[in-house]
């Protein structure tokens, strides 16, 4: 076997001892015959005379290693000899990481390329810089975590945070030439979002108390926060953090959030009423991104009396009682209490109350039930 190094000048002879002239060389690479084009797109030349025969390489390439075959015949046979030819080389760029930023969005997969040839084959390393000021610290990728190395060597960061911001370089060697390293920045934007533990909000309250209602978004600045009431705006969130009165009962307060990149936003209700019940919504935007937050608000009351009560049929131990549920306040009503006056037949003009016993309570309109007692009379 021959070994050389990348970009060295190589000659391989093949000459013969004994036998009739003339005799015919013929060069083949891995099995195939090395024809004229190939010859010159590889650099290669022919020397021969009727005793040998030599391959010159001008500049030894990776793709020039093989197995070479050197078969000599004439009209009596033909004799044949194989050798390896290894080449060295070092690593060379196939997918350099790129120099401009790459920029992602928070969660996202990213792939930086670093993809080098060479052999031996080349071993990618990786390093991570924080800070302008700092320097390159080794970067772990083999702890099967959400960051690793592509088949190629690649860098792969799956679910981007904002915590991976950094320069990142990418070192090839493989002990033969110079090695070769580049960088990249990584820039991770992050979209307003509300945390998923906050989704899904209700408050249930007492009519006429103060209510307030939080939203907490956060994401890369600036952010803004808008309240809606049945998909209506309410008003924009000032962000100098002053109050926004929206009626004579609301106002909308917001400052930036001091543990964290966001925005905290406030709505105050004073003396809730029934017309406050609905769906509010926060809805969070920034330049990357938008999310939503919907909040349910619950004022509870007492239920409304019954405004309209129908006799049904009497007999001798009931009588049946017909009204349209009034408003339950929302809260589920427990019970109904109902007092009669009975009118005596008598001269005397006494009334006396008693409460009445309910044997049985359906939940039916006054509607339905007159409409029952028309089919039955038909």
């Amino acid at each position: 076997n021959q070994h050389v190094i990348e970009g060295q000048k190589l000659m391989v002879t093949c000459s013969i001892s004994s036998g009739e002239n003339p005799v015919n060389f013929v060069w083949l690479k891995d099995g195939q015959p090395l024809v004229p084009p190939q010859l010159v797109n590889r650099q290669i030349e022919i020397k021969q005379d009727q005793e040998f025969s030599a391959l010159k390489f001008k500049t030894v390439r990776l793709n020039h290693a093989g197995n070479y075959t050197c078969l000599a015949r004439n009209r009596f046979g033909s004799q044949a000899y194989s050798a390896v030819l290894v080449v060295y080389g070092g690593p060379r760029w196939v997918k350099e990481p790129p120099t401009e930023p790459i920029v992602a969005t928070r969660g996202q997969t990213i792939v930086i390329d670093c993809e080098t040839t060479g052999w031996p084959k080349p071993e990618q390393t990786w390093h991570i810089k924080t800070s302008k000021q700092g320097e390159f610290e080794p970067l772990a990728t083999n702890g099967g975590g959400r960051i690793s190395l592509a088949p190629n060597g690649s860098l792969v960061i799956r679910n981007a945070d904002k915590l991976d911001e950094a320069n990142y370089l990418c070192k090839s060697s493989n002990g033969i030439g110079k090695e070769l390293s580049s960088s990249t920045p990584l820039k991770v934007t992050v979209p307003a979002y509300f945390e998923a533990a906050a989704k899904q909000q209700t408050s249930i309250v007492r009519k006429g108390s103060h209510v307030q209602l939080r939203c907490d978004a956060y994401g890369d600045q600036p952010i803004t926060i808008e309240w809606y009431k049945n998909k209506h705006p309410l008003a924009h969130v000032s962000e100098t953090g002053g109050p926004l009165a929206i009626d004579a009962r609301y106002s909308i307060y917001s400052n930036n959030n001091p543990s964290k990149n966001g925005l905290i936003s406030q709505l105050y209700i004073q003396q809730a009423q029934r017309q406050d019940n609905s769906i509010y919504e926060c809805v969070t935007k920034n330049p990357y991104g938008r999310d939503r937050l919907p909040i349910e608000l619950i004022v509870q009351e007492e239920p409304d009396n019954i405004q309209e009560i129908q006799v049904g049929p009497v007999n001798s131990r009931s009588v049946t009682l017909m009204w349209n549920e009034p408003y339950d306040g929302r809260s589920s009503i427990t019970g109904y209490m109902f007092q009669y006056k009975r009118i005596q037949e008598a001269t005397s003009s006494s009334m006396l109350m008693n409460e009445l016993e309910f044997v049985d309570v359906m939940q039916s309109s006054v509607a339905d039930s007159q409409q029952q007692q028309q089919q039955q009379q038909q």
